[in-house]
């Protein structure tokens, strides 16, 4: 493990967290582990439990990124350090450039422009150059879809092989 992780370094619930944890900081408080997991579960829209959450937080404070200092005798309180607002600036920079080099923008309206207000039926997947599925996933909205592109293209894959295609159930 190097003395700075890199954003994929992180797994992906490690990011959600440390996000959270970022978000949050804006607070004149640290958050008590239990108020990350009620925001992080309002992100992921998922059940996070005790055996996921703690182990995270505790690999987080490992690698330098979370600060815990205890509240109470029971709480502990998690802020971020520096390096983590300096990892997530670094990675905010390099997908905001990428969203440039890609005219993200552009994309997300022509997909809407394209096939007017989705519908409830109405999916998203990722295509590859063959117009083979991406991942497997489909997605509600296109700017789910395509942000799901950009995060492939921020981490290995060359974005000009990957498309957002719409289909309908």
């Amino acid at each position: 493990m190097s003395d700075t992780p890199q954003w994929t370094d992180l797994s992906d619930f490690q990011r959600d967290l440390l996000e959270v944890i970022l978000d949050a900081a804006d607070r004149d408080d640290p958050q008590s582990g239990q108020d990350l997991r009620r925001e992080l579960e309002a992100h992921r829209e998922e059940t996070i439990n005790h055996g996921r959450l703690y182990p995270n937080l505790d690999e987080l404070t490992a690698r330098g990124l979370v600060d815990c200092q205890e509240i109470d005798g029971r709480t502990n309180g998690y802020t971020p350090t520096v390096a983590a607002i300096e990892l997530y600036c670094e990675h905010d920079e390099r997908t905001s450039r990428i969203a440039a080099q890609y005219d993200i923008e552009s994309e997300r309206s022509a997909l809407v422009a394209d096939g007017g207000e989705p519908t409830d039926d109405t999916q998203y997947i990722l295509t590859d150059a063959a117009d083979e599925p991406i991942e497997g996933e489909e997605y509600d909205t296109p700017d789910a879809a395509i942000d799901a592109r950009a995060r492939l293209m921020a981490t290995h894959m060359d974005g000009d092989d990957v498309t957002v295609e719409e289909i309908d159930e």
